[in-house]
């Protein structure tokens, strides 16, 4: 499994639908020292549909419906809040890559 490099500083942006969070991916990313996943196919360019640990919303009801589902509510103590797991998803994100785009 892969490494998460140790001299990389990660952002992971997050927010709820409708936020303003597609908006400061492109801001964040337009900075010449950034690079973010853009180009990717898939919707705005999110990371819940680039990795396999973690459902997307869409499986607990979309925007807006999500947080009524229990199932989407995730904290320290959820079972798939571990290493691996971050290692899995930095891991998905790798064939990515080629798609950080340096402006």
């Amino acid at each position: 499994m892969t490494e998460i490099p140790a001299r990389k500083n990660i952002i992971f942006l997050a927010g709820l639908h409708r936020s303003g969070t597609s908006l400061l991916h492109r801001i964040i990313c337009g900075h010449p020292e950034i690079s973010g996943f853009l180009g990717t196919d898939v919707p705005e360019d999110e990371g819940q549909h680039l990795q396999t640990v973690y459902e997307p919303g869409s499986s607990f009801g979309g925007p807006g419906k999500f947080a009524f589902d229990t199932r989407s509510h995730m904290d320290e103590s959820h079972p798939l809040a571990t290493p691996e797991s971050a290692k899995t998803i930095f891991a998905s994100s790798e064939k990515y890559v080629g798609s950080f785009r340096h402006r």
